[in-house]
């Protein structure tokens, strides 16, 4: 792929920028052509900014991101307005909800929670059926766990999905954020390849924007030449008056003939097994699960194919068989998969889940986030824990790989250490792994960082687990981690120097639109 994927990359990339800053450009006109026309226009214009910023506040949930769109709507009115409206609402639009609707209600019928499961868990787990009810009543339904196999590196994950592929008879569902030409999607391609040759019914989903860069043009011919199924996330070139380039499909999903399923945050990319160094030691985590759980992980790939294809997958239910059958009679832990995306808000699943696992713990919570952007209603969370005497512990990466986001990132650490929150920077390079996890008792793995972008804009996906030893990998892998970092003081920290604080200021100010 080389340097033809990046030129074809900058040049598609580069058509879709040029839309937007024409459309800009013509807003910028009509915006100064209005206010310099009178001062009665200038006056309008003023009220105008006025009340959308009112209408901003009204219609977005999150007042931290509502604020960084007013404070340029009420610099610049008519051009502030009209670039908002173009591109930074957070709900989906009429037509996408209807379709997303439309594809969600085909699917409920095969996503009904069982009553019996349901009360076995809170008879064993009474304090946890806040979490457990909350995400069944939005259609993630509360399963039986089965077997799992927890990944502490993508070195270990890629073996496992490796030797799974290798044993697909079939179907093949992946579906990532990024796909990146190297040593690791060449193993990966060759099975495809060869199973889809074979009949076994093979499926890539992946994002346009993640994978701009990392695939050529002509990817998606190859493949479906070679009788892989292809569908693409949101093109950036489809439409430039819905151009929403926040708007990306930042899952990890893969699934092998209903038996296993895998989830994290690992995309695939020889950065993610450390077989090339990209930003020191690239830290991440997976899980991979069989049972009941991996037939809801099927149900929500294949909404998402659906939506991406504009049709409805006939007869699901052949997808579903080796969840269902699988024996969990003898099982004590349990798990829901969920996922998260703009159509849910205000809802927001994924961080309502964070949210309740810190407000129920009661000894600690252990965090791991490559990007630590919240709102004030996470950050109180986090603090109010650590205020009640939990052990509240957040790491970050030590080696960034997008110095402005680090730099915001750490504009937040001062009122979480402020209050006893313990924040570590991963020494060896960049943790990339998104997990929390609590009392020995639950935690929470997925696609999810802690920021504006997954809690609002992207599409995401995560499990909860309660109540087997798969937490225990996690916390111990988490602990393992800690041992490497460095504690981040108050007191060092608040002693930056002045211009880190300034820059810090203005970034934290608009992190919301990073």
């Amino acid at each position: 792929m080389g340097c033809n994927t990046k030129l074809t990359a900058a040049i598609r990339l580069s058509i879709s920028v040029a839309g937007v800053l024409l459309q800009i450009t013509f807003y910028a006109v009509m915006a100064n052509t209005l206010v310099s026309f009178s001062p009665l226009a200038f006056f309008a214009a003023q009220v105008f900014g006025f009340v959308v910023s009112v209408y901003i506040l009204s219609k977005t949930e999150d007042h931290t991101y509502a604020a960084a769109w007013i404070i340029p709507v009420l610099l610049l009115p008519v051009l502030g307005a009209l670039i908002y409206f173009s591109w930074g609402r957070v709900n989906t639009g009429r037509s996408q909800l209807a379709v997303l609707r439309r594809i969600a209600e085909a699917y409920s019928s095969y996503s009904v929670q069982s009553e019996e499961t349901m009360k076995d868990f809170e008879e064993r787990y009474p304090e946890y059926s806040r979490i457990s009810r909350y995400l069944s009543l939005n259609g993630f339904p509360l399963v039986r766990a089965g077997e799992y196999e927890y990944y502490p590196l993508g070195e270990n994950y890629f073996a496992s999905l490796i030797e799974e592929l290798e044993k697909a008879e079939r179907f093949i569902f992946l579906e990532y954020f990024i796909i990146a030409d190297g040593k690791i999607w060449r193993k990966v391609h060759e099975i495809l390849k060869r199973k889809a040759s074979d009949g076994v019914d093979v499926r890539v989903l992946y994002d346009d924007g993640g994978s701009l860069f990392t695939v050529n043009s002509g990817f998606r011919k190859e493949l479906e030449k070679e009788g892989i199924q292809v569908r693409i996330f949101n093109p950036m070139h489809r439409s430039i008056k819905h151009f929403r380039l926040n708007y990306r499909d930042h899952r990890k999903i893969a699934i092998i003939d209903g038996r296993i399923g895998y989830t994290g945050g690992i995309n695939i990319g020889d950065e993610y097994a450390n077989i090339v160094e990209k930003h020191g030691h690239w830290k991440d985590t997976a899980i991979g699960i069989r049972g009941p759980a991996v037939g809801c992980m099927t149900l929500m790939f294949l909404q998402m194919w659906d939506y991406c294809s504009g049709t409805t997958t006939l007869n699901p239910g052949q997808y579903l068989d080796a969840g269902k059958t699988s024996d969990c009679s003898g099982c004590t832990g349990f798990v829901q998969f969920l996922t998260d995306c703009p159509s849910n808000n205000p809802k927001n699943p994924a961080e309502v889940t964070y949210l309740q696992i810190i407000g129920l713990a009661r000894k600690y919570v252990y965090i791991t986030t490559p990007y630590l952007i919240i709102d004030d209603l996470m950050s109180t969370a986090l603090c109010s824990a650590a205020q009640s005497g939990v052990d509240v512990r957040i790491i970050t990466p030590g080696i960034p790989d997008k110095w402005y986001v680090h730099a915001t990132t750490r504009a937040f650490y001062g009122r979480l250490l402020r209050q006893g929150v313990r924040i570590f920077e991963y020494t060896p390079g960049f943790i990339h792994s998104k997990m929390i996890v609590s009392d020995d008792t639950n935690a929470l793995i997925g696609s999810v960082n802690m920021d504006f972008r997954s809690f609002y804009l992207h599409e995401e996906c995560a499990i909860w687990l309660c109540g087997f030893s798969a937490v225990d990998a996690i916390k111990n892998d988490i602990m393992r981690s800690i041992s490497v970092s460095k504690e981040i003081r108050w007191e060092s920290w608040s002693k930056r120097p002045v211009i880190y604080k300034i820059v810090q200021s203005l970034l934290r100010l608009f992190a919301p639109l990073m």
